[in-house]
């Protein structure tokens, strides 16, 4: 019997139909969750001390006794950011030379207060406390820590208590200047007042592209010189309108118009304003009114290699036909609202490369479409197209054309035991491993398991594995990062638990 044999064979009977799919309760659910446990013990003390300490010290509820019982062995760092431990103003005292404070500083799951800020002042990283999402956040805790607080990170949170009156209190502090800083920050209570109450501060660039400001003729006509006429052109949510526009026609940045989905499209609109848009800008806008006859009135100032990537335009056989001289057909081969079929492809196939239609997902695959132009694709691209009809019989087909390294990372195939084992000895084995779609279960991974590369394994791990599934490949695993990552749910272990595994590891030491 091989050592494979053996280690299958030494497992208990229900390992292979884990987790269990039934209801359980009372007892029974108790006495299964005691196994569970009992399993993970077991794997943590025999795998190494590296992964087992950094999964306890991360992830499981600790307690005081048990950090100062194995004070040196801890990864500190790892404990800083655990949200499982029960945090107190005494424990972080008690470690205070121990704990991470960068981390510490960013962890949600402490008891955030007033008298747990100014407990630790000196420790505390600034940049990350102005960053924790879980502070009691107040005007008097903004200023009680005034001069220490990182004032970017500040002017770019959601969940202050913004008012006029905190803005001014702290005027000196904001960062009003930044790309994301106070003047692009949508969750300040915009209004009118606002503005004009800070009108020497703002970074008017900024907040010219603020989409959450209620933007009005009034508000455009009283700051039009201190506004950003550029950046006001790309907001869609002006009250848009023929008047508007044409009241600013000097100031309007013509180009950002042009790409502008919010403006109130409309032939009138165009003609009106037909010598100031930017054409390349105009002709990749979605939202114009698109026809045939509005591409007809303009043909001569269009960008056709913009254009014919558009897909908002109303794509048809007559379309593509009555333009065909002006169509980029590099570009036009790539769009997906073409109305693809094999009469469109022959009628126009001295137009492009059919190679070049390889990846487009919208053509009306079959295995005959296939078949007729199998001397004309790229077989690269076909490899990766996820839209093909894929089957066994598809692939079997053309088995000599694939590039089956692509096709082991393509993620529509029909994934299956049958199929992997079909092609065992063409698949490229680490895209294979990578795929996420692939069925992995403890029969599969077993079966191919000479084949798979375990070292590879990291956080992300794309088999979901149980813990039987982990416990029977753990020596061909890498702990270290399958423990720290989120991919495996392990069950939460109890103190006496993590004592146990503890006093294994240290005793072994």
């Amino acid at each position: 019997m091989s050592e494979q044999e053996s280690r299958r064979e030494s497992l208990p009977a229900s390992v292979n139909h884990y987790p269990e799919q039934v209801p359980m309760a009372g007892r029974r659910q108790a006495m299964c969750m005691e196994l569970e446990r009992g399993r993970l013990v077991a794997m943590l003390k025999r795998v190494s001390f590296k992964g087992t300490k950094s999964f306890l010290s991360c992830k499981q509820v600790l307690s005081g006794d048990l950090l100062e019982s194995y004070l040196t062995q801890w990864d500190w760092a790892g404990i800083s950011c655990n949200r499982a431990l029960v945090w107190s103003i005494d424990l972080i005292e008690r470690y205070e030379d121990r704990w991470n404070w960068k981390a510490l500083s960013m962890n949600t799951a402490l008891p955030w207060s007033f008298e747990l800020i100014e407990r630790f002042e000196e420790r505390w990283c600034w940049s990350g406390l102005s960053q924790n999402k879980s502070l009691p956040w107040s005007d008097e805790l903004i200023a009680r820590f005034e001069s220490r607080w990182d004032w970017w990170g500040l002017s770019i949170r959601q969940d202050l208590p913004w008012s006029i009156e905190l803005i001014e209190r702290f005027e000196g502090r904001w960062d009003w200047e930044a790309m994301e800083g106070l003047s692009s920050n949508e969750y300040l209570p915009w209004s009118l007042g606002l503005i004009d109450h800070f009108k020497d501060r703002w970074e008017w660039e900024c907040l010219s592209y603020n989409f959450s400001i209620p933007w009005s003729a009034e508000l455009i006509v009283y700051y039009a010189d201190s506004l950003n006429w550029r950046s006001l052109s790309l907001v869609p949510t002006l009250p848009w309108s023929f008047g508007l526009l044409k009241c600013f026609e000097g100031r309007w940045d013509w180009s950002g118009l042009s790409e502008n989905k919010g403006l109130p499209w409309s032939v009138d609109l165009i003609e009106n304003f037909e010598g100031r848009w930017n054409w390349l800008q105009l002709s990749n806008n979605t939202a114009l009114p698109w026809s045939v006859e509005l591409i007809e009135r303009y043909e001569d100032c269009w960008c056709w290699s913009t254009l014919s990537r558009n897909v908002a335009l109303p794509w048809s056989i007559f379309l593509v036909e009555r333009f065909k001289d002006h169509w980029d057909w590099d570009v036009l081969f790539k769009n997906k609202k073409i109305p693809w079929s094999v009469g469109f492809i022959d009628y126009f196939s001295g137009r492009f490369k059919l190679s070049a239609l390889s990846e487009n997902q919208a053509l009306p695959w079959s295995i005959d479409l296939v078949e007729r132009f199998e001397d004309h694709w790229d077989w690269v691209g076909l490899s990766r197209n996820m839209a093909l009809p894929w089957s066994l019989e598809l692939i079997e087909r053309f088995q000599g054309k694939w590039f089956w390294e692509v096709l082991s990372s393509n993620e529509a195939l029909p994934w299956s035991v049958e199929l992997i084992e079909r092609f065992e000895g063409l698949w490229g084995w680490r895209q294979l491993f990578s795929n996420k779609t692939i069925p992995w279960s403890f029969g599969l991974i077993d079966r191919f398991s000479d084949k798979l590369k375990w070292s590879a394994l990291g956080s992300r791990n794309p088999f979901s594995l149980t813990e039987a599934q982990v416990e029977y490949f753990e020596s061909d695993l890498n702990w270290y990062k399958l423990l720290r990552g989120n991919d495996i749910l392990f069950p939460d272990l109890r103190l006496m638990d993590v004592e146990d595994v503890m006093a294994h590891h240290c005793a072994g030491a």
